[in-house]
């Protein structure tokens, strides 16, 4: 049987899902229904991973973290994309089920430099996101790679993504079958910008 580690604030469960990726081993982690405030990093690992909610209803499960590109890291250097709130730089992993969030609003502020907040970030390959919803405002979805030379693929089935710019962009070959977008706002511009990694066409919707 695949290990499986249960996530929730109940007695016996462990309280993040973060902890629950530090067990190597694991191969299911199941998230009981609330709200996770985490910045959420899917390191390489062995193991195929399935990070699902235990009711199967993405609104019960919310992951969310509030960070934008020009937020400065432990550095003093700012994050950029590693404003993700959930990052999967593992193959084989399937993300099902919850809603992943970045609760920056640029809106707030008034001339925000780089306000781009991810919710998602993708670097792994053979990566499956089914049943979720990506909520942002610029820059919701990352489907990334680690160089040129190193060729992703990224699944998003049924998937609902929210954002005002660039909703899903990146240099991973992606599928996206049944997916619904919601708008914020219309963009400022009828040519949202592209950074220099993203490939025309490289998402294509189902």
């Amino acid at each position: 049987m695949p290990r499986e580690l249960r996530v929730g604030d109940d007695a016996g469960l462990l309280p993040s899902l973060s902890l629950a990726l530090a067990d190597p081993h694991a191969e299911v982690i199941v998230l009981e229904p609330g709200t996770y405030v985490e910045q959420v990093v899917v390191a390489p690992r062995a193991r195929p991973l399935l990070i699902t909610s235990a009711t199967d209803d993405p609104r019960d499960v919310i992951l969310s973290f509030d960070l934008r590109q020009g937020d400065r890291g432990a550095s003093g250097m700012p994050v950029v994309q590693d404003c993700a709130t959930i990052t999967l730089d593992a193959d084989d992993v399937t993300l099902r089920a919850v809603t992943v969030r970045n609760t920056f609003d640029k809106t707030a502020g008034a001339d925000v430099p780089d306000s781009q907040a991810l919710a998602l970030r993708t670097r792994g390959t053979r990566i499956r996101v089914e049943r979720c919803r990506l909520l942002g405002r610029q820059d919701t979805v990352l489907l990334d790679s680690p160089s040129p030379a190193q060729v992703r693929h990224v699944r998003l089935t049924d998937c609902l993504i929210e954002g005002d710019v660039d909703f899903v962009y990146g240099a991973a070959t992606a599928l996206i079958e049944g997916a619904r977008s919601a708008a914020w706002a219309p963009a400022a511009s009828p040519h949202p910008a592209r950074p220099p990694s993203t490939r025309a066409g490289s998402a294509s919707p189902g």
